[in-house]
C-alpha cells in the first residue's frame, strides 16, 4: 500500500465512534467516545533494505551504545571529535541509505511518550554537522560536501514525519548549512555546481508539511482518547508533571467532570471536533505559501470560551508551530542553492543574472510569498532575500541573524584558507650514525736527543 492510500485510510479511521455504557448514577446510558488508539512502535528490519529502516537501525545503534552523549546539550571541541570518531558506522549507514528515496513509517503514540529513534537521530545529525565543519576546515572540501549533502537529505526525509521528527529534520539541515557555508568561497567551480545540484535534489524530498499535518491530526485524536480514559480512571498525574501550571488547570477541570460521564464525553467531543476542523485546515495550509495561509486560519478570538484550550495548544496546534520553522529552513536551503550558483558565475567571470529566471521555479520560489525570492544586483554584488515572517518585502533589510524583517542567508566569516604544513626536510628525518668523540693520545716514553758534529773531510 502506498503512502497516499495509507494516510487516507488512517484519516478515515479518526472518525469518532462510541460504545454505550450505563449512565451516571442510574441515568440514561452514555455513549463513550472512541477516537483513536496508539500503535506499537515501528520495528525496523535489517533485511528490508528500506531507507527508513536503515535510518531507524542507525538510531537504535546509537541509543544502545552512546548513552552518555544522548542527553548532553553542549559539547567541547574534544568531545565533538570523540563523538565523530565513535559515530563513523552509524553515519556511514545514514549516508548510504540517504541516496535512495525514503518513506517515513509513522506510528501514532500516546501523549508524553518518547518519540522512537529521535534521540539517536539527534546525535547523528550533530555528528554530521561537526564532521562537515571539521573536514571543510582541514581542506578536504569534497568530503565536506559529501557529508553536508547526506545530512541535508536525511534532514528533509525526517520532515516527512510528525512534528517532533520534522522539527529535528529542520535542525539538522540548518546546522549542516551553518557548518558548510563558511567554506563556500574556497569551493571550486565544479564543487559549487555539485553542491548546488545535490541541495536541489535534497530539497525536493520535502516540499511541504502536509504529511506532518495528517500525522498530527491522528496524534490529536489519540490525545483525546488518552485524556478521556485518564479522566475516567482518575489518573491525571501526567498532565501535572508534563504540562506544568497549565497542566494543573486542565487536570483540575477534568477531575471536576469525572463524576458525570455525559459531561466528560461532551467536553472531549468538543475538543475532538476542533481537532478535526483544524486538521483539515493545517493539511491544506501546508501546500500553500505563507501569504495564503492567513485566509484559512480562524480568527484569533476562537481561543475564548474554549475550556479545552490547554489540550488544543499541546495536541492540536503543533503544525502551526512547526510550519514557520520549515518555511525558514526551506527558504534558506533554496537561497543557498542560488548563492552557490551565483558564486560559480563570479568565478567564471560571468556577470550576475539580471533576475532569477535562470533557476527553476522549485528553486527560486519564496515559501513566504509564493513568488520569486527578492533579488537585487549592482554588477559587483547582489542581495538575495525572502519576505520573512512579516510577509512583506523590505528590500533585503535584515538583522545580524538574517531573520527579520526579511530572511537572508546567515552572514558567516569564511574559514581560513587551509594550508598544509610544510614538509619536513629529508635531512632532518635522516639519523646520522654518531661518531665517537675524539680522545687525547696518551703520552709515550720520553726520548733524549743529542747533536753530533758532522765528520770532517
Amino acid at each position: 500500500m502506498n503512502r497516499a492510500k495509507r494516510i487516507l485510510l488512517l484519516l478515515v479511521r479518526t472518525t469518532a465512534v462510541g460504545v454505550t455504557v450505563g449512565g451516571c448514577r442510574g441515568g440514561a446510558p452514555t455513549v463513550v467516545p472512541q477516537y483513536e488508539s496508539a500503535e506499537p512502535a515501528y520495528q525496523p528490519r535489517e533485511s528490508s533494505g528500506s531507507t527508513f529502516d536503515q535510518y531507524a537501525i542507525a538510531a537504535l545503534d546509537v541509543e544502545a551504545t552512546r548513552t552518555r552523549y544522548l542527553s548532553a546539550v553542549s559539547f567541547t571541541p574534544d568531545q565533538q571529535r570523540k563523538v565523530i570518531a565513535e559515530m563513523n558506522q552509524p553515519m556511514a549507514r545514514i549516508r548510504a541509505a540517504s541516496v535512495r528515496p525514503c518513506e517515513y513509517e509513522f506510528r501514532a503514540r500516546e501523549p508524553f511518550a518518547p518519540v522512537p529513534f529521535l534521540a539517536g537521530w539527534r546525535l547523528i545529525g550533530r555528528a554530521m554537522a561537526w564532521q562537515t565543519a571539521a573536514t571543510a576546515q582541514s581542506g578536504n572540501l569534497d568530503a565536506a560536501i559529501d557529508t553536508a549533502l547526506a545530512a541535508t537529505r536525511f534532514g528533509f526525509d525526517l520532515t516527512q514525519g510528525d512534528a517532533m521528527a520534522a522539527n529535528l529534520g529542520c535542525t539538522i539541515i540548518n546546522d549542516v548549512r551553518v557548518a558548510m557555508l563558511p567554506a563556500l568561497p574556497q569551493l571550486s567551480q565544479a564543487q559549487l555546481y555539485r553542491l548546488a545540484q545535490g541541495l536541489k535534489g535534497a530539497a525536493a524530498r520535502g516540499p511541504n508539511l502536509a504529511d506532518c499535518a495528517r500525522y498530527e491530526a491522528r496524534q490529536s485524536l489519540v490525545a483525546a482518547q488518552f485524556t478521556y480514559d485518564a479522566a475516567r480512571k482518575g489518573d491525571l498525574q501526567p498532565f501535572h508533571t508534563r504540562l506544568g501550571a497549565p497542566g494543573d488547570n486542565i487536570a483540575q477541570q477534568l477531575e471536576s467532570l469525572r463524576s458525570n460521564d455525559a459531561e466528560l464525553a461532551a467536553f472531549m467531543e468538543k475538543y475532538a471536533r476542533e481537532a478535526r476542523q483544524m486538521a483539515a485546515i493545517y493539511v491544506k495550509a501546508a501546500t500553500l505559501p505563507a501569504s495564503d495561509r492567513r485566509q484559512l486560519m480562524p480568527d484569533p478570538p476562537r481561543s475564548k470560551g474554549r475550556p479545552w484550550r490547554i489540550l488544543a495548544q499541546n495536541f492540536i496546534d503543533t503544525p502551526a508551530r512547526i510550519q514557520p520553522i520549515f518555511d525558514r529552513t526551506l527558504a534558506r536551503t533554496r537561497m543557498w542553492i542560488i548563492a552557490a550558483m551565483l558564486e560559480r558565475s563570479r568565478r567564471k567571470g560571468e556577470p550576475f543574472p539580471l533576475d532569477l529566471r535562470k533557476f527553476s521555479e522549485a528553486v527560486r520560489t519564496d515559501p513566504y510569498s509564493g513568488g520569486d525570492f527578492g533579488y537585487q544586483n549592482d554588477g559587483l554584488d547582489y542581495k538575495l532575500y525572502a519576505n520573512g515572517d512579516n510577509l512583506t518585502a523590505d528590500a533585503g533589510d535584515s538583522d545580524e541573524a538574517g531573520l527579520a524583517p526579511d530572511l537572508t542567508l546567515e552572514k558567516l566569516p569564511p574559514y581560513p584558507v587551509y594550508t598544509a604544513p610544510p614538509p619536513i626536510p629529508k635531512e632532518a628525518t635522516t639519523v646520522k650514525p654518531q661518531q665517537p668523540a675524539p680522545t687525547a693520545t696518551p703520552p709515550g716514553p720520553k726520548v733524549k736527543f743529542s747533536v753530533q758534529s758532522a765528520p770532517s773531510g
